[in-house]
């Protein structure tokens, strides 16, 4: 019974470990996805007020100008909206697929947190899943009887 005992005891440590290191590794993973996310919101907000940026260039070629003087500081994380909201008016979401265009970093960042946001939600509700049998498979192996 000594015997048992201490092999029990051995299993539960076993997996107590690899489940804080799954856990631990899952964490780390998130968090950095989450900041590239938050680092690619902070650049393109979603308060910024387009309306009122539309209304202040009725002409395109004038509203292309400050779009271009406003891009290196958005890309900084220090502009002003025009370039966020130049883009948003002017193109599409395939432009993300053309690296030549004007508004390439806007839709690449634009996509990155639309895929990351339902990524997650995607990520999570699996892990949800895998993690319950993981779990039922670390209690069968530890020894214990799960089924009720």
């Amino acid at each position: 019974m000594h015997i048992y005992n201490f092999v029990l005891f051995k299993n539960k440590l076993k997996i107590t470990l690899i489940v804080v290191l799954s856990l631990l590794a899952i964490l780390v993973v998130f968090t950095y996805l989450k900041q590239n996310a938050t680092n690619s919101l902070l650049g393109f907000p979603p308060t910024t007020d387009c309306k009122s940026f539309n209304r202040l260039f009725e002409n395109i070629a004038e509203y292309l100008k400050y779009a271009e003087f406003d891009k290196a500081p958005t890309l900084a994380l220090k502009g002003t909206g025009v370039y966020q909201c130049y883009c948003e008016r002017k193109g599409d979401i395939l432009d993300a697929l053309d690296s030549t265009n004007f508004c390439y970093e806007y839709y690449l960042n634009s996509t990155y947190v639309a895929a990351f946001t339902n990524g997650v939600t995607l990520i999570i509700g699996i892990l949800n899943i895998v993690v319950r049998f993981i779990n039922l498979s670390l209690i069968k192996k530890i020894g214990y009887n799960y089924e009720s």
